[in-house]
């Protein structure tokens, strides 16, 4: 391959180049190239004096974004919303308040003020002080309890009590074995209980028939009463029995002294037994069997009077209550160091008799 340059004229406008290969001419021409101007630079601007912040208005709010005040409310509106009524993000439902009342100030009055509940405390605590002075002078043999400190006595439990003509309440936890649909077929049970040396009464008044197997003051007493028959196969159940004398006039002021005086004797009598039975042997001591004793004759005797301007139907019940009170006095008096068991069964028994016999005559003066 053969190159022959061409020849370039003088003012350097056009130029050729002639080349030769495989044995043809290339002919190549420099066309000539306009040069690029230079860049011209910019001119830096001018610095600008900072505005003077001195000057500025102060009406006029910055540009710029205080980053930390956006981070605080964002804080707060991603805390839970509690309604104590000082949060901007509350909800926007209102809130239904119930509005307080305003209190009315305390105004004493003696129409409001129940004076009847007053009465009926300051009567039922001289009643129950004065019934736990007797049981204590009965049953301790402390004969100083019943006297206050000049030397005088303190009024029995009737003289505090009765109200003009009124008669006690019995209030009793009652043991009862049954009921039956004919009175031959509980006279048939009662006799058994009686033979086997138990007390029982045949409620004859009822439809159906109950039987009353034991009489206690209180639940616990009439529980444990009611297991020594259980221990025997004898189906129990424990239940209240009242009878509501306090609403009934007897018809003389001695008659409502009289029931009140007996109805000591025959809580007496109760607590007695009951306590005995259940193997307490301290119970009966020489002392409080003669207070008992004593008591009890003072009573009777006083018998006649009382007993004076009832009704025929209404002195006979009295006269059973009065027989059965006196028949467990005498079977009190009747026991020895032996403490026979089956004599606090006969007490038990007065106990149930005296209590039918005040449950009719209470029932005739009505």
């Amino acid at each position: 391959m053969k190159m022959k340059k061409g020849v370039s004229d003088v003012d350097g406008e056009k130029r050729q180049i002639s080349v030769k290969l495989n044995g043809k001419k290339q002919h190549y021409e420099e066309k000539k190239t306009t040069p690029t101007p230079p860049i011209q630079q910019e001119p830096k601007p001018k610095p600008v004096a900072m505005a003077d912040n001195s000057k500025k208005d102060e009406s006029s709010s910055p540009d710029i974004i205080d980053f930390r005040e956006r981070q605080t409310e964002r804080k707060k509106r991603d805390q839970p919303f509690w309604d104590d009524g000082n949060n901007e993000y509350s909800p926007k439902l209102p809130f239904k308040r119930k509005k307080k009342k305003p209190k009315k100030p305390f105004q004493f009055s003696l129409k409001s003020f129940p004076i009847s509940i007053v009465l009926a405390g300051i009567s039922a605590i001289v009643v129950g002080v004065s019934f736990g002075l007797v049981i204590l002078t009965i049953f301790t043999g402390e004969s100083e309890a019943t006297g206050d400190p000049n030397g005088q006595a303190v009024p029995t439990v009737a003289e505090v009590v009765a109200e003009g003509k009124n008669l006690p309440d019995l209030t009793v936890e009652i043991v009862q074995g049954g009921a039956f649909s004919t009175v031959e077929k509980g006279e048939e049970i009662v006799d058994r209980l009686k033979d086997r040396g138990h007390a029982a009464v045949l409620i004859e008044s009822s439809d159906p028939h109950y039987m009353f197997i034991g009489v206690a003051q209180d639940k616990e007493y009439a529980n444990g009463l009611s297991q020594l028959y259980q221990q025997e196969g004898q189906d129990t159940y424990v239940k209240p029995f009242a009878v509501l004398g306090g609403k009934v006039d007897a018809g003389n002021e001695e008659t409502g002294v009289f029931f009140q005086e007996g109805m000591a004797i025959y809580n007496e009598l109760m607590l007695v037994s009951i306590r005995s039975l259940a193997g307490d042997k301290e119970i009966i001591t020489d002392k409080s069997l003669e207070i008992v004793v004593s008591e009890h004759q003072k009573w009777t005797d006083s018998k006649g009077q009382a007993l004076e301007g009832l009704s025929e139907e209404s002195k006979a019940d009295a006269e059973r209550y009065v027989s059965a009170i006196t028949e467990g006095v005498n079977t009190l008096q009747s026991i020895d160091e032996d403490f026979e068991e089956n004599k606090f069964w006969h007490i038990q028994q007065s106990l149930l008799d005296a209590t039918l016999a005040y449950d009719s005559f209470v029932d005739t003066l009505k």
